[in-house]
């Protein structure tokens, strides 16, 4: 009788709930759906177990391909994404930097920069100045416009293609010429990816350097000894530096360290003087240093100046060029045009510089 009463109370409430619009799911019917998950489930793990003993790969739509091929493909497919997501931008990056330098060859900082530049190049004798056969640009970091500084990078490349074009000159007046027909341009950064190293090589004279461990492996030796400057008579190398660690200008000292070779070189870059007054007491007898060892003989000339007028007299500028005003003084403050002067024929000077001073401990990025 109560197994009875149970049955009858359980067909009225079943009765009620359907009255209220409800279905009541028996756990017979939930068994059933359970196991026939679980067997699609194993189904699965069966497959997937098949398909890679035999060396396929199931797809999402339950196909299977061979999992060399399907690797080959997905390889295949970032490569392209990675050159397309590269060059995609690369012509619309071209055109910023062409614009920049278009501005620069018309600003003060510029001329300065060319008037100064030709002047250390000419020495006493013109008709037997040295000519400038390689430019060494280090540390200028990412063009690309996801990277912090960008803008920086890329003012920097559009004065060095400026400089590049004005040095060359005219092949018809002799006197405008400062540099081989072949001058190279070497450009290299540790941040640099392959839109960076695309951008770089889209431009006739340009090339991506090496990894030159932190600037010890970039002599001018090594410059004259390569390539198109092989067996050539000594020439200037300029480095081309703005903005750099103080360490890197030290190693790049340390790997020209040399009366002949340190005499041959130019580098423009952020001010020693400023590296010194910076430093303390105690410091100013770092022996690793070269900025240090070689203080004495320095001779520093500024390239950008604060009375620069970075807005013509009498006009209104607007938006965009005030912009492009306030990113090159960011691109190029400090910047100076560093050469070493010292008498050659002293003793005393010539034993100082048989000594190479110890490899730099410390570690620098570029």
């Amino acid at each position: 009788e109560e197994k009875k009463r149970e049955k009858e109370m359980s067909a009225s409430h079943q009765a009620a709930m359907e009255d209220g619009g409800f279905t009541l799911v028996s756990k017979k019917k939930r068994g059933r759906k359970n196991k026939a998950s679980h067997r699609s489930q194993n189904l699965t793990k069966s497959q997937n177990k098949a398909s890679l003993k035999s060396g396929t790969t199931p797809r999402v739509d339950g196909r299977t391909c061979s999992t060399k091929s399907c690797n080959e493909g997905k390889e295949s497919k970032e490569l392209q994404e990675d050159v397309l997501i590269s060059s995609g931008h690369l012509n619309e990056i071209k055109t910023d930097i062409r614009n920049k330098q278009t501005f620069l060859e018309k600003s003060e900082f510029f001329l300065r920069v060319s008037s100064e530049v030709k002047k250390a190049l000419s020495g006493i004798d013109s008709a037997e100045r040295p000519k400038l056969r390689k430019i060494v640009c280090l540390g200028i970091g990412s063009f690309q416009s996801h990277m912090v500084n960008y803008e920086n990078a890329r003012f920097q490349l559009a004065s060095l293609l400026a400089l590049r074009a004005d040095l060359l000159g005219d092949s018809n007046n002799v006197e405008s010429v400062f540099a081989t027909s072949d001058l190279l341009v070497e450009v290299f950064d540790p941040v640099f990816d392959k839109g960076d190293r695309l951008l770089i090589e889209s431009f006739t004279g340009l090339s991506v350097g090496h990894d030159n461990n932190g600037g010890k492996n970039c002599s001018a030796r090594a410059a004259q000894n390569s390539g198109s400057l092989k067996n050539q008579d000594s020439s200037y190398v300029v480095y081309f530096m703005p903005h750099c660690d103080e360490e890197l200008y030290s190693n790049v000292l340390w790997a020209n360290w040399g009366l002949e070779s340190l005499s041959n070189i130019l580098i423009i870059g952020n001010s020693f003087e400023s590296y010194m007054l910076r430093r303390s007491v105690s410091s100013k007898t770092d022996d690793e240093n070269c900025i240090v060892r070689l203080h004495e003989f320095i001779q520093e000339t500024k390239l950008w100046l604060s009375n620069f007028r970075l807005r013509p007299k009498g006009k209104v500028v607007g938006f965009k060029e005030r912009a492009l005003n306030i990113n090159m003084e960011r691109a190029f403050c400090d910047t100076c045009l560093l050469s070493l002067n010292f008498d050659s024929s002293d003793n005393e000077i010539r034993n100082f510089f048989k000594i190479r001073p110890p490899e730099s401990t410390r570690s620098v990025s570029c």
